[in-house]
């Protein structure tokens, strides 16, 4: 089931890096493509960089359940967990920001995967054993609490 669960986050950050370079390629600023502009390759990159890890955690994962190593493969679930979340946060916000105004838009799909993202953190509920609050990943702050 975990397992499970991060490749279907995978896919969905995969989906978040590739809409947006598509778009960074298709969308001309100042007579070019705004792919061409630093702050945006910068954040293209950071994108690709965090999908190969969590693709690198998935592949470990996987590897870890086939052999006999109990341990490893429950360590690697969960680096896999603690780090994908987390990864298809900030992808999906780049994504969002990448695409602009149209990325919040009910006619493109980005805005989705923030939706999806807070049905995970508000539906799924983490709590901290000494005060018995929910926790919520570093990088979340999309839901206004209080």
């Amino acid at each position: 089931m975990r397992v499970r669960a991060r490749g279907d986050v995978y896919k969905r950050q995969r989906w978040c890096l590739e809409t947006a370079t598509q778009y960074a390629k298709d969308r001309r600023q100042f007579g070019r493509p705004i792919g061409q502009f630093q702050a945006v390759k910068h954040r293209l990159a950071d994108m690709l960089v965090s999908v190969e890890q969590v693709t690198a955690l998935a592949w470990d994962v996987a590897r870890a359940t086939d052999s006999a190593g109990a341990d490893q493969a429950g360590l690697s679930a969960v680096l896999a967990g603690a780090l994908a979340l987390d990864a298809y946060v900030e992808a999906a916000k780049g994504c969002v920001q990448i695409l602009g105004g149209m990325g919040f838009t009910w006619e493109h799909d980005a805005h989705i995967h923030l939706l999806s993202l807070i049905h995970i953190f508000t539906e799924t509920v983490w709590k901290d054993a000494s005060t018995g609050e929910p926790v919520v990943s570093s990088k979340f702050n999309l839901i206004h609490r209080g």
